[in-house]
């Protein structure tokens, strides 16, 4: 009964592989280079998915679960714990592997939540990526220098002057949250560049 698909699972539409209405469970060693396009994709389709577990590299499974204002805190970070609950199981030895490689390894188990309604999930994706482009400056500046460069940030000023890394999920709904009744006040302009 084993159905073995060759194919790029980027491409591939998750919902295809449900039966019954049945979520289905994600288990891989992935490729290092795409985790991250790996997970944005998980979490657009979340919905088809129960759970997911992977090995990733050391570095960024610290990034997935990393907390509130540390050096780790990143978009990984506030939208796993946005979308899932993101547990850290284990690290992995480069010395259990043939050939060794030169980093660590670990294992995430990630498993998605029935969230209420709360903010645009797409507005809110672009708030935190935009966020942390440059994550060295305040929310204003960075946010400025995005997409968002239109919106007003004077109306926001308690947080548009922190960094990324020291907002809350719940402070990042807030603003994606404040940011749409800005564009819902222009008539629901269009954001550049967000095609």
């Amino acid at each position: 009964g084993l159905n073995i698909i060759n194919d790029d699972f980027l491409l591939r539409d998750i919902k295809k592989f449900t039966r019954d209405n049945n979520k289905v469970r994600v288990i891989g060693n992935i490729p290092y280079n795409i985790t991250s396009s790996i997970l944005f994709k998980l979490i657009e389709e979340r919905e088809y998915i129960s759970d997911a577990m992977f090995m990733v590299q050391y570095e960024v499974a610290k990034r997935m679960t990393a907390k509130q204002g540390t050096k780790d805190y990143s978009i990984l970070s506030v939208l796993l714990n946005y979308f899932s609950n993101t547990r850290f199981c284990f690290k992995i030895s480069p010395n259990v592997f043939y050939p060794k490689p030169k980093v660590f390894s670990a294992i995430v188990h990630i498993t998605f939540k029935e969230i209420e309604k709360i903010v645009d999930d797409k507005l809110f994706i672009q708030v935190v990526k935009a966020s942390f482009g440059n994550r060295r400056k305040t929310l204003k500046n960075s946010l400025t220098n995005s997409i968002f460069g239109s919106i007003d940030f004077e109306n926001l000023s308690h947080l548009a002057v922190k960094r990324a890394e020291k907002l809350s999920t719940q402070e990042f709904i807030l603003l994606a949250n404040l940011i749409k009744e800005q564009l819902n006040g222009r008539g629901n302009q269009k954001l550049k560049g967000s095609d």
